[in-house]
């Protein structure tokens, strides 16, 4: 009696107690999760450690131990700089590119910071800035090169501000927005940076300083961020990744080593971190890439080819990716 008139007596859709049931396609469970691509080790000139990866005007740009440089051509990848922006060879943990990607930024320890610009090849060594000389471990550019804006934290829970004019850097007092816990990534988009720290707290910049706006409930540290088109993507030390929109934060769980490094474009997602994690993402669904090892990726970019770097000179590039469906 509860039957509309327009409904099918067909034994299929009696069965199935649902108007329309019986006509729903039957792919429309998907278990396989996204096709993370093929990868591969590429050739580098180095065998030491590779903590970072970025995109540039010039394609994708790494640094590492004993403050190399690496640029990659069309064909090969080469040394940009040997041994740091003060010649002095300390390692590089971190870079980031202008939002025009026509100058890149490096930063590492003993408090080593400073630039190569890609139309020029000039070296630009803004090293110690406010004295300080602890290791950097996080760095973010936003702006386009020659009025940039950089964010640049210590070990300490110190963030120090600064903004570039005619190549000279212009620093403000330096800040700490979890008083005094090391945050341990960075990120900018358009007028905001992004943070987040080992109490598992994200923050974001603000006319006074910084606010905080997650995560709670989260086991461990986070680790990793990544900020695109008011989207955010981070990564902890419980082996999880929270995207971030509007609606709120979504948790994955990738396995239980440290996610090292994350980054994002359009749907597609990326992750790396200890005992060899690399995973792809897309529209939510993760895959595990297979990279051969134990060695911890410390760095992952949605270049043109995808990078992931690590330890041992690992490098890997996806030389031919799944398909990627609709932005």
């Amino acid at each position: 009696m509860w039957r509309p008139d327009d409904e099918s007596d067909s034994p299929t859709a009696r069965s199935s107690g649902f108007i329309g049931l019986a006509s729903l396609p039957s792919s429309m469970w998907e278990f396989d999760g996204p096709d993370p691509g093929v990868w591969e080790r590429a050739s580098v000139p180095v065998s030491e450690t590779l903590y970072d990866v970025c995109d540039s005007a010039n394609g994708p740009v790494v640094v590492g131990s004993d403050g190399v440089v690496l640029g990659r051509n069309r064909e090969q990848w080469g040394v940009v700089l040997e041994d740091g922006p003060a010649a002095r060879g300390r390692t590089l943990h971190t870079v980031a590119a202008t939002a025009d990607g026509r100058r890149v930024w490096f930063a590492g320890a003993d408090g080593a910071l400073g630039s190569v610009d890609l139309a020029t090849g000039d070296r630009n060594d803004c090293s110690r800035p406010q004295d300080a000389e602890g290791t950097f471990d996080a760095l973010c550019v936003a702006g386009a090169r020659g009025e940039e804006k950089l964010l640049v934290a210590d070990g300490s829970g110190n963030v120090h501000a600064g903004v570039v004019t005619d190549d000279e850097v212009d620093w403000d007092r330096p800040t700490t927005p979890s008083g005094g816990t090391a945050v341990a990534a960075l990120a900018a988009d358009g007028p905001f940076g992004y943070g987040v720290d080992g109490d598992g707290d994200v923050w974001r910049t603000t006319a006074d300083g910084w606010e905080r706006i997650g995560i709670d409930d989260t086991d461990g540290t986070l680790t990793s961020v990544a900020a695109r088109a008011d989207r955010l993507l981070v990564g902890g030390s419980d082996g999880r990744v929270y995207a971030h929109d509007d609606e709120g934060w979504v948790p994955f769980d990738l396995g239980g080593a440290t996610v090292r490094s994350v980054d994002f474009r359009g749907p597609e997602s990326l992750a790396g971190g200890d005992s060899a994690l690399l995973s792809v993402g897309r529209d939510g669904d993760w895959a595990s890439v297979e990279v051969g090892g134990d060695a911890a990726v410390r760095g992952v970019a949605l270049t043109e080819p995808a990078v992931a770097v690590g330890s041992g000179g690992v490098l890997l590039e996806r030389t031919s990716s799944g398909p990627k469906g609709p932005d």
